[in-house]
């Protein structure tokens, strides 16, 4: 099944894919003795894209990784992210252990991506964006335009050239559409809280 679905989320199911995402990094430090344990029900089983950033209590980047339409049930997807979020961001070196107590884990749980046809349709703050032309393709999850003041022309630049196209490329979009380049946007249930915190020391 696609990541077709937008999912709502309980206090209760947020702190459950919370634990996950710690207990599966602690275990991959070497600072926990088993992978955590995990029982989804009905709506953490629903195919649905989602993204694990780790950043340092002063909110310094350290690993960004998700994935934008999952096929897999939502906890697998926070599970395999917030470890390849750690190791596999190839813009940062791997988190070491002794860096646990420093870290913060976020999660966003996104959206179904829908077309943009129009600048007029991003609401800054709301809305995460997608920039895709050919094989190049960049993201940028909403909170990232919020806590940077951005405006949607400046979003959008900032989206391309993650995308390593040129600034205004998002303007073939919607200037000409069929050329090959489209802009997409989504929004995200954003949560998180300290890696190691007293349950986790």
């Amino acid at each position: 099944m696609e990541g077709t679905k937008t999912v709502e989320l309980t206090e209760l199911q947020k702190t459950k894919l919370l634990d996950l995402a710690r207990g599966e990094i602690l275990y991959h430090l070497g600072l926990a003795r088993s992978k955590p344990k995990f029982e989804p029900d009905e709506t953490l089983e629903i195919s649905c894209g989602a993204f694990v950033t780790v950043k340092t209590l002063d909110d310094e980047l350290r690993g960004c990784l998700g994935i934008v339409t999952a096929r897999e049930p939502i906890y697998k997807v926070v599970a395999e992210m917030s470890v390849a979020s750690c190791i596999r961001d190839s813009r940062f070196p791997p988190v070491r252990p002794e860096e646990a107590t420093i870290l913060d884990v976020e999660i966003s749980v996104m959206t179904p991506p829908e077309s943009v046809k129009s600048i007029d349709e991003i609401v800054v703050g709301r809305d995460g964006l997608v920039v895709r032309d050919g094989f190049r393709s960049g993201l940028l999850l909403p909170q990232v335009a919020s806590s940077r003041d951005m405006d949607a022309e400046t979003f959008l630049g900032h989206t391309c050239l993650k995308a390593g196209l040129p600034w205004d490329a998002w303007r073939r979009a919607f200037d000409f559409p069929g050329s090959g380049t489209e802009v997409l946007k989504f929004s995200a249930i954003v949560f998180g809280g300290p890696l190691a915190d007293d349950q986790h020391q």
